[in-house]
């Protein structure tokens, strides 16, 4: 086996240059730059050997680098090739990655171009004790004009003279006293550029291949190997090698600049053979340059002291221990911006705006389907777009890894900076900092009152240097390793416009929590999963509400103590939920599981029945639509199907078992489309289902005795048997009849909103069966569902009854939820369906909270809009029939 080839070398010397070379080399791969593995072995270099979890542990860490993501590596293949290791060290995880990258292009050898290695050669050999390094080599007054370019790390062309120096020197000490000269190679940008048949055939000799003259038309093909962010900066390499950038600095350079580099790196310069500028300057500019590494050497061990002397006072006061002097505004630090954002074309603007003053803001998108990035760009942010992967944290890494910045500011989209956070953030830029990082206020409102009492103004250490990461799904927090002070300034935070947005978003934060709680591996009897589930609302009420005084803010504190109570309950009842899960069932909605009709024995019709028709309504149900139909094509007379203008597979799935598919949009008006479905029925009798309802053989055996004499009946009730997570809910109130078997003549549905009525003229009779009701296959659905469901019932409930008193809110969202619980779980004996009946309880009565702080949010309006179907009852939209024959 080959060992590694590792191109390294100082920012700006041509790394990439050689890097696209080799790589098209027939044998050899080499990725963009990584900037990983030195931290894969910091973090895991005590985890050896690697077990299966570490494995797992360390590909999740790898994600969070940019770096990796542009290596463009198929997950499951790299898992499936870690997995089959065996006792794995470090090493051979990392190799086992890379190898899975040349293998992807064909080739049989891999290497790696990350210029920063040049530093890490000492821990490039305990990872791989027989690779090889090529050091690349270039004047260091290009290396410096070139690294100002880039816009990444130096800031001036003094301190990129001294990186050059710094790696240079360490490069070659290391790459003698640890490698040797059969494992380290220096190679010069000039040559390689002035003669690079010569050089490649050197530096192919040392990494024992044959040349390959495909390597110096690298360029046909190099576009296709570089990141497409990086493509524009890297433009000269899609075109033959010439010598025009070399000496570059004699033509772009100002004089006063070329002796303030020659004054660093004058010495190091010449060992190596580069001309030096000859000036009369140059003696007092070298004097003013050595005067100034003079002072940086003497202060640096006075400010380890005086760090950790502070890192000792800030530890145990909690706060900065003296106020340190000014210094000119001129040499600020500088400051990056970071937002992670996804879909927040409404708000992101705002923010935006209250940060044009940084000197950069970088957007890191999680692929937002609306007009999210070109806000962006249009406002001068510089935009990543990353697909969002379940971890916030690995989105603030992100932005953290494109950052320029000594300092980054850690935004979200729904986030104000006010003029007073950006007044004393300037005054910190200015300021020599000891610190890691900077607390400040949040300022978060809801539904645009401030809420100063209940917990929801609070400290975030989110203003960091540049070297910090997070960690953390959901409450991503920064690993500070050193001091954090304190800026005496608010950031309004405006998350949510509406309850309904309030609900959707922390809707999709609890799934990821309970993610993260669940990877605890921790087990809990049925006994201890009641206690956890009552046990942590009621606390998260009481914490919020009582202890830190939320009902200081009337009934926008009770709301929100209400709401982070519930929401706490969801993601406990996630938690329970994914422990429900066989090892290996992704999470998220599976199509339900219906019971099958036996082969041989689909469904047919009775020939002395009277005419019967399924009607149903659809949106969006490709999933659970052929289930459902299958049960009763070739049974009912007829199938008409009203769909509210699905945007998946639905009509097309609906089309092979009838042509009476009619499209109308909803609107939230349930009465409206059920009587446009019995409109366009011609059989007899009606039995109108939904895509989440089976008929099962025995309800069809049923049906077909009951309408072979059904005279004198209007309509007949069945039993409906709810699914919940599974389980048929025979108890808990759920289990229940069911008016959907009527005769088309006779009924009309009447109502508004989502729990219409059927108005029957005639006679009701019982069907002693059932009908299985499949109404949600997670937790997250059944919470989507109720928090669109809730909306349209508070609107419709708000249009009958008007704005209710005080007196009432609070009745109905303290002490009647505690009543629907008691009749759920205690009278209807819900308590006997095992924590199934608990989780259902609790959360029908925080459907009800739901409801009624939404009507308490609607009354807050002077005109509370009406529901659509308030607004024009009796108004009929013109017919659109999908035309298509059954297939």
């Amino acid at each position: 086996m080959k060992p590694p080839v590792f191109i390294v070398g100082s920012g700006g010397s041509g790394t990439t240059l050689l890097r696209l070379m080799l790589n098209a080399h027939p044998h050899l791969a080499i990725p963009p730059e990584s900037n990983f593995v030195p931290e894969v072995w910091k973090a895991f270099e005590r985890a050896q050997p690697c077990s299966p979890d570490t494995r797992r542990e360390i590909l999740r860490f790898l994600e969070g680098f940019p770096g990796y993501h542009d290596f463009q590596l198929d997950r499951a293949r790299v898992e499936a090739r870690l997995d089959a290791l065996s006792r794995p060290m470090l090493s051979d995880v990392l190799d086992a990655i890379y190898r899975e990258y040349a293998e992807r292009h064909g080739k049989s050898r891999w290497g790696d171009k990350t210029p920063g290695y040049v530093e890490q050669l000492r821990r490039l050999n305990a990872l791989f004790p027989n690779c090889l390094v090529i050091h690349l080599i270039r004047d260091g007054r290009d290396a410096a004009l070139s690294m100002l370019a880039r816009g990444v790390g130096p800031r001036t062309l003094y301190e990129a003279a001294r990186e050059w120096v710094g790696r240079v020197r360490r490069g070659r000490r290391d790459g003698a006293q640890v490698l040797g000269s059969a494992r380290y190679l220096e190679v010069y940008y000039e040559r390689l550029v002035a003669e690079p048949r010569e050089t490649l055939q050197r530096v192919c000799a040392f990494v024992g291949e044959p040349m390959d003259e495909v390597l110096l038309a690298f360029y046909r093909d190099a576009s296709r190997h570089i990141p497409e962010a990086e493509r524009q900066k890297h433009a000269a390499t899609t075109r033959p090698v010439t010598t025009e950038r070399v000496g570059r600095w004699e033509r772009d350079m100002r004089l006063l600049d070329v002796l303030i580099v020659q004054a660093v790196a004058g010495s190091l310069l010449a060992e190596h053979g580069y001309a030096l500028k000859r000036s009369p300057l140059a003696a007092p500019v070298s004097a003013a340059v050595w005067c100034r590494l003079a002072a940086e050497r003497l202060l640096r061990t006075p400010k380890k002291l005086y760090n950790s002397v502070a890192k000792r006072l800030t530890k145990k006061r909690g706060q900065t221990p003296f106020a340190e002097k000014g210094s000119d505004p001129s040499e600020r630090q500088a400051l990056s911006v970071v937002i992670i954002a996804r879909n927040e074309e409404r708000r992101i603007g705002r923010c935006l705006s209250s940060v044009q003053w940084a000197d950069e803001i970088i957007v890191v998108d999680g692929m937002s389907e609306d007009r999210t990035a070109e806000i962006c760009r249009q406002m001068g942010a510089r935009v990543v777009s990353h697909p969002f992967e379940g971890s916030f944290a690995k989105e603030r890494n992100l932005g953290m890894e494109h950052a320029r910045g000594e300092w980054v500011l850690q935004l979200d989209a729904d986030d104000v900076v006010t003029p007073a956070f950006r007044e004393a953030v300037a005054r910190m830029l200015k300021t020599p900092q000891p610190h890691e990082a900077f607390k400040f206020r949040r300022k978060s409102f809801l539904m645009g009152r401030f809420m100063r009492h209940g917990g929801w103004y609070h400290e975030l250490p989110n203003l960091v240097r540049r070297t910090v990461r997070y960690e953390g799904l959901v409450h991503e927090r920064p690993v500070i390793r050193g001091t954090i002070g304190r800026l005496d300034a608010d950031v309004e935070h405006h998350p949510c416009d509406d309850l309904t947005s309030f609900l959707d978003r922390h809707n999709r934060y609890t799934t990821l929590s309970a993610q993260e709680l669940a990877g605890r591996g921790e087990r809990l009897t049925e006994a201890q999963w009641r206690a956890r589930l009552v046990r942590k609302p009621w606390k998260t009420f009481w914490k919020t509400c009582v202890k830190k005084q939320g009902f200081r803010e009337g009934m926008h504190g009770l709301v929100f103590s209400l709401f982070f109570a519930g929401v706490e309950l969801i993601k406990w009842a996630k938690v329970w939920e994914r422990s429900l899960r066989a090892p290996g069932m992704p999470p998220g909605d599976e199509p339900m599981a219906v019971r099958a009709a036996p082969p041989g024995a689909a469904p047919s019709r009775a020939a002395h029945r009277e005419t019967l028709s399924v009607v149903l309504m659809t949106k969006n149900e490709e999933a659970r639509l052929s289930a459902c139909l299958d049960q009763v094509v070739g049974w009912a007379d007829e199938i008409v199907v009203i769909d509210d203008l699905s945007t998946d597979r639905t009509v097309e799935i609906a089309r092979r078992y009838t042509d009476k598919v009619f499209a109308f949009a909803l609107e939230d008006n349930h009465d409206r489309q059920w009587n446009r479905g019995i409109e366009r029925a011609t059989g007899e009798w009606v039995l109108h289902i939904d895509a989440d309802e089976v008929v099962t053989p025995a309800l069809r055996e049923a049906i077909d005795r009951r309408l072979a004499g059904a005279e004198g009946y209007g309509a007949f009730e069945l039993m409906r048997k709810n699914f919940f997570l599974g389980r048929p809910m025979r108890d808990g109130g759920w289990y229940h009849r069911h008016l959907v078997l009527f005769r088309r003549r006779l009924s009309r549905c009447v109502g508004q909103g989502i729990h219409v009525r059927l108005q029957v003229d005639g006679r009701i009779g019982f069907l002693d069966a059932e009908i299985e009701h499949y109404p949600f296959s997670s937790l997250a659905q059944f919470v989507e569902r109720q928090n669109h469901y809730t909306g349209v019932e508070a609107r419709v409930l708000l249009a009958e009854r008007g704005a209710p008193s005080l007196r009432v809110l609070r009745y109905q969202l303290t002490v009647r939820p505690v009543k629907l619980f008691w009749k759920s779980y205690i009278k209807h004996r819900g308590r006997r369906e095992g924590v199934h009946g608990l989780v259902f309880a609790l959360l029908y009565a925080f459907a009800h909270v739901m409801l009624w702080a939404k009507v308490w949010q609607l009354s807050l309006s002077e005109a509370p809009p009406a529901s659509a179907a308030a607004a024009q009852p009796n108004q009929e939209p013109e017919l659109t029939p999908w035309h298509a024959s059954p297939t």
